[in-house]
């Protein structure tokens, strides 16, 4: 054992503590080493005082300690020459090694690099390699196809490579319950469910998301698998919310879907999601409704309420008179007040004959019509405005 200890002493300061050689030393060239060693003629008091053992006077202790080292150095050059008739010449050991820059950009970020077999970086590499040799890169990532390539760089030359690996892709079915929702994957709309998408990047996992209306938005997060189809199934509930219904002016009468609702402003309760009419009505303004695509965040809607266009009155009799509208004088002492220009709505009329006999009526204006009151006959004719 002490034999041992000296011998791989003297290997490790002879081999194992350089640091200059680019590759770690084969089995054979170990060999070589011991041979070196013994070649050169290591007596057996050198490799006695590098064991640090005690040279002690007395012939038999020598001649026992002589034997024993001298019977190990035959063994070891026997076996290390059996070894080399076996064993290529390893070759020799380069000191200065060419080399040569390489920098390799990889697509995604996240790809491991190996060069000739041993991970050198990820997402990119920047480092001297050996120069004037072929050597092999590889690149990997998950969700990507693996690429390799050979790359060689020249003595003191620099060698840029940018790689994108190819994205694995896979299929995916999205159905809903209830069907012929809207589906979206990753922000793009896809059709309606049923509905099956192709050629999805594996590589990352995919938001989808379906609506219909009245119901409300069912989302998830699905991660396919290469060359195959998975499939993902969103239940839609239904969904409501309270919307706040105004008008301007306000007051008017809200409708719902043609039922009532009350006057503005008013709050719809429990408002179930997707299409409604909302209408509104007023004396003096046009009605009005629209359809509405109630969403989950729909708050509240207006609507305005125009106004309704005036209509004409025409007040006359078979004697002069002092004609009144609304408490105003309008003519005196004729027998027609002429065309009056009116707000839709009903207006009280005053005659006063010159007997001082009075009569009062009231008269009802519509929007775009033309109101006759024959005071004499106590009658109204009606026709629409422009017509005869």
């Amino acid at each position: 054992m002490t034999i041992a200890t000296t011998l791989e002493k003297l290997f490790a300061a002879e081999m194992l503590l350089r640091r200059d050689v680019p590759a770690p030393p084969a089995y054979a060239l170990r060999m070589d080493l011991w041979r070196l060693w013994i070649r050169r003629q290591h007596s057996v008091w050198q490799v006695m005082r590098e064991a640090g053992l005690a040279i002690r006077r007395g012939s038999g202790m020598r001649n026992m300690v002589a034997r024993g080292v001298i019977a190990v150095i035959v063994i070891v050059s026997v076996v290390a020459l059996l070894l080399r008739r076996r064993t290529p010449e390893a070759p020799a050991v380069v000191r200065n090694v060419a080399s040569g820059f390489l920098t390799l950009e990889a697509t995604p970020a996240e790809a491991a690099i190996r060069i000739d077999g041993r991970r050198v970086g990820i997402g990119s590499l920047r480092d001297s390699i050996a120069a004037g040799i072929d050597h092999r890169a590889e690149l990997s990532a998950a969700g990507y196809a693996d690429t390799a390539m050979v790359v060689r760089v020249e003595r003191g030359a620099a060698l840029v490579r940018r790689v994108s690996l190819r994205p694995l892709l896979g299929d995916l079915r999205v159905e809903t319950q209830p069907p012929g929702a809207e589906v979206r994957v990753d922000g793009r709309a896809v059709g309606a469910s049923p509905v099956t998408v192709r050629g999805l990047e594996v590589a990352r996992p995919h938001a989808v998301e379906a609506t219909r209306a009245g119901f409300g938005v069912a989302r998830t997060e699905v991660t396919l698998q290469p060359s195959a189809m998975v499939s993902a199934t969103l239940a839609l509930q239904a969904g409501t919310t309270d919307v706040l219904v105004t008008t301007d002016p306000s007051g008017a009468e809200v409708q719902l879907d043609g039922t009532p609702m009350g006057h503005a402003p008013v709050t719809l309760h429990a408002l179930a999601l997707g299409r409604h009419r909302i209408g509104a009505s007023l004396d003096g303004r046009q009605p009005t409704d629209t359809t509405l695509a109630v969403a989950a965040d729909t708050r509240q809607v207006q609507l305005q309420l125009a106004a309704e266009p005036p209509g004409t009155l025409v007040v006359l009799g078979d004697l002069p008179a002092q004609i009144y509208v609304d408490g105003a004088l309008v003519v005196e002492n004729v027998q027609n007040s002429g065309p009056r220009r009116l707000a839709p709505g009903t207006h009280a009329v005053r005659v006063v004959l010159v007997s001082g006999e009075t009569i009062d009526h009231a008269v009802a204006i519509k929007a775009g019509e033309r109101a006759t009151f024959d005071f004499s006959k106590g009658a109204i004719t009606r026709r629409v405005e422009g017509g005869r």
